[in-house]
């Protein structure tokens, strides 16, 4: 349960710059950390411009 607050927070910052993004991040990021993926969950939603493919 600890992504849930992590991914809104990014989410919320995010979708004031990106709508699709938003959306696109919280699906991604839950899919990523279901598969042991947190750190580069994390890189998408702090910086998504500069790491689009990591």
């Amino acid at each position: 349960m600890l992504l849930a607050p992590n991914v809104v927070a990014t989410a919320g910052h995010c979708t004031v710059q990106m709508e699709p993004w938003n959306e696109r991040t919280v699906i991604v990021g839950r899919t990523d950390l279901s598969t042991t993926d947190l750190p580069r969950t994390a890189d998408r939603n702090a910086d998504p411009s500069r790491t689009p493919t990591r």
